[in-house]
């Protein structure tokens, strides 16, 4: 969503962190005017009601500044000081808005600032294609952006080579200085084996211009689809526990969650206790690269467990949930866990 800004000398100046209105979303939001002369800075004299016309003479002008009148304005919020001075600002208000009747909120506050009586901010529709609707939100910023040149990348805006450059030398490193796979390869990896597995329908069907496809059944409300068993096979195998959480086996998604933790644990453990004893020629060096390695294949060997159990699961789906907590007679509480085995 993009955001204007709006500044006028008809109106009094912003005197503090904020703007005479803003633009966004189709709409255009005024701060909060009181009875001040933009010529002076100073209130006008006079009593609620010279304040209250030159309030809206304020209004006017910002929105004049956006070329709208008073009949774009949907709503109002006046804040008086004194609730019995409502009749008078009243009057003013509905000689200047005529038939117009936006909708307007009044509200009594303590105090207003530099003793002001009366204060109004408005809400005005802006027209199609002037920041709020369509196209409009979009060519703004877009051509704000390429005709500024701003300093700092703008949000959205595609990464260059040149400016991320320190993300080619990112690499995974597993034992000693070898690079395992760079992160960018990697990467690539991921959404290749991911693209064609995560899919809905797991397939594109091809159709021609007479016959379109069925369509896949609908499950009923409340009831999500179980994934295909190849699809929760590679969800497991890239996050363990991430399968067996879309198949509803909480309890063993959590166990293999669980144990992730330990093993990336351990292993970031032991390779920093093989690199400090490798600093200092320490002839345990040679265990603790062992141990090391050993963590590493419980790592890897979790993810192969996790893809495979996920896979004989979804193809068992229709099971029900892994645990299940009931109440038993006589009072407590019983549990039970169900492991997803068939005979044929």
């Amino acid at each position: 969503m993009s955001i204007g800004y709006v500044s006028t000398p008809g109106a009094p100046r912003a005197i503090g962190p904020y703007s005479q209105a803003t633009r966004a979303n189709g709409f255009l939001f005024t701060a909060g005017q009181v009875g001040f002369d933009p010529a002076t800075g100073e209130l006008v004299d006079g009593g609620i009601a010279e304040q209250t016309a030159r309030v809206i003479e304020n209004l006017r002008a910002i929105l004049a500044a956006e070329g709208l009148p008073l009949t774009s304005v949907v709503k109002t919020t006046v804040f008086l000081v004194d609730m019995n001075a409502f009749s008078a600002m009243n009057e003013v208000y509905a000689r200047a808005f005529g038939d117009h009747r936006p909708a307007r909120s009044t509200v009594a506050v303590a105090a207003l600032p530099r003793g002001a009586q009366v204060e109004i901010d408005a809400i005005a529709v802006l027209p199609s294609g002037a920041g709020g609707s369509g196209s409009g939100l979009v060519v703004w910023p877009v051509f704000k952006t390429a005709t500024e040149a701003p300093q700092v990348a703008p949000v959205g805006s595609i990464p260059t080579r040149s400016r991320h450059r320190g993300l080619r030398r990112i690499r995974l490193f597993v034992s000693g200085n070898r690079p395992l796979v760079s992160l960018r390869r990697g990467a690539v990896f991921v959404c290749l084996v991911l693209l064609p597995t995560l899919s809905p329908l797991g397939q594109l069907a091809a159709q021609d211009s007479t016959a379109v496809a069925p369509a896949a059944p609908v499950p009923p409300p409340g009831e999500r689809r179980a994934p295909s068993p190849m699809n929760a096979f590679f969800r497991s195998f890239l996050v363990p526990g991430w399968g067996q959480a879309k198949l509803d086996r909480k309890l063993t998604a959590g166990l293999l969650i669980a144990w992730e933790g330990v093993t990336i644990g351990m292993s970031l453990k032991t390779r920093h206790e093989l690199a400090y004893l490798r600093r200092t020629n320490s002839e345990r060096a040679e265990d603790k690269r062992r141990e090391h390695e050993d963590w590493l294949v419980l790592l890897g060997f979790n993810h192969l467990f996790a893809g495979l159990e996920a896979y004989v699961s979804a193809h068992l789906s229709d099971f029900p949930k892994d645990l299940k907590l009931q109440a038993m007679p006589g009072g407590g509480f019983g549990a039970s866990y169900t492991v997803p085995i068939r005979l044929q």
